[in-house]
């Protein structure tokens, strides 16, 4: 998520919402460039606001975390 293309867009809650559009399951988020210790914190505060937003629903929670559990079954990596 610190990669310079990410700039292009306004904050990371934006890029967060382009990642939902476009269904994907799993969002990488590096804290190397620009270290902040609180980025977990406030990954979990803007998730929490576009629920309560409506902007995310905790149905389309439910089909990601869905996908990576099919995922991993295929990959033998949970029983």
């Amino acid at each position: 998520m610190q990669m310079e293309v990410i700039a292009q867009y306004d904050g990371y809650e934006q890029v967060m919402l382009l990642a939902r559009e476009k269904s994907m399951d799993v969002l990488a988020i590096a804290n190397q460039l620009q270290y902040d210790p609180d980025l977990a914190a406030k990954t979990i505060a803007i998730i929490k606001k576009l629920l309560n937003e409506g902007k995310l629903t905790p149905a389309r929670i439910d089909e990601s975390y869905a996908h990576i559990v099919k995922c991993k079954e295929r990959l033998g990596t949970i029983p």
